[in-house]
């Protein structure tokens, strides 16, 4: 055999050996775990390096509750727009009411002092759902159906509302049934409510 044919050879086969070692290398090398370092609060779990919140939290760490958008003083301005006692339409009111939530529940918040009545507090709305129970953004409420306004004649049947992204303006409707006068009265009040600042 000659010189060249085996110097040949042995380049070919050192050839072959690298490649085989530099792809065998490639194939065990660990892929980096994007969410190494990432960390996910209440109950949120990270994929792809990026966190997926449960209902009731946002934010890159979900540490962001949705009551976020609810929570403070507002100023409320009312305005019955259908009753049945005909003399009750267009009727106004406004009032201030404080909406607070609870600690370890991200999906409902309460009016107090609404209907501008100091003594009516505690009225639970649900958030990011409508009428139907249906999921809705967390922009979206609904009036817990059929509760009773404590230290009042009246209950809420039904109701929903929007709040905007910034949490500083809200619109809706609720129907209230009461006793006025002796009379049931069933009142659709329409709602926009302003962020006191």
């Amino acid at each position: 055999m000659s010189k060249s044919f085996l110097s040949i050879v042995s380049v070919v086969f050192c050839a072959g050996i690298f490649l085989f070692t530099a792809c065998k290398d490639k194939e065990s090398a660990p892929t980096p775990d994007k969410c190494t370092g990432v960390n996910c609060e209440n109950g949120g779990l990270c994929q792809d390096g990026t966190c997926a919140c449960p209902r009731g939290y946002e934010g890159t760490t979900c540490a962001d509750k949705w009551t976020r958008r609810y929570v403070g003083s507002w100023e409320f301005e009312e305005k019955i727009i259908a009753s049945s006692e005909p003399l009750r339409v267009d009727s106004t009111t406004e009032y201030v009411a404080m909406l607070s939530d609870e600690k370890d529940n991200a999906l409902r918040f309460f009016i107090n002092g609404f209907m501008d009545n100091g003594n009516y507090n505690g009225i639970s709305c649900e958030i990011g759902l409508n009428n139907k129970r249906a999921y809705e953004p967390p922009t979206k409420f609904i009036f817990t159906p059929a509760q009773a306004v404590a230290g009042s004649n009246y209950s809420i049947t039904m109701g929903s509302g929007t709040v905007n992204d910034n949490g500083n303006f809200m619109t809706g409707e609720y129907h209230r049934t009461g006793l006025v006068n002796a009379q049931i009265v069933i009142d659709t009040v329409a709602f926009r409510a302003t962020l006191k600042q």
